[in-house]
């Protein structure tokens, strides 16, 4: 009987012992397999040589000007002018023009948002005009086909 309780034991100590077992041998398997693929695809990467695409010249980041888009700076300063002439009720022949510098405004609103309005979120080439009226400043901003003074009422 003490012989048969012994083996009794021992079997019962591999029915208890046998999932943790397995358990571990799987989780080896696994690894070994991961470890065994890595290492084929860094293989597959150096046996055909795949380059890493690179660009032959940088992106060209120029703008085009704005008369691409529609009118001209003079086209522009005639509107600025003429808003301006309206706004003061005065003759256009009274305003001069101080600078007109190109700019590329970061969306449709050239820089004069309107609380309530969505512009398109594009770089919109345009102008940065100033004026002048009897040593007074007046700014326009420019582009799309219209004029926008921010500031000016």
């Amino acid at each position: 009987m003490v012989k048969k309780n012994k083996k009794s034991q021992k079997n019962n100590y591999w029915r208890l012992q046998r999932w943790p077992m397995i358990s571990l041998i799987t989780v080896v398997i696994i690894i070994m397999a991961m470890i065994s693929i890595r290492g084929r695809f860094l293989a597959l990467e150096t046996i055909f040589n795949i380059p890493t695409p690179t660009p032959s010249h940088p992106a060209d980041l120029n703008f085009p000007p704005p008369e691409a888009f529609g009118q001209t700076g003079e086209a522009y300063i005639n509107k600025a002018k003429s808003d301006l002439s309206a706004k003061l009720k005065i003759d256009e022949e009274q305003i001069k023009v101080v600078s007109t510098k190109p700019y590329k405004w970061s969306d449709s609103s050239l820089g004069c948002p309107e609380k309530g309005k969505f512009y398109s979120q594009v770089v919109t080439a345009g102008y940065i005009i100033n004026l002048s009226v009897n040593d007074k400043s007046y700014t326009y901003n420019a582009g799309s086909n219209r004029v926008a003074s921010c500031n000016n009422n």
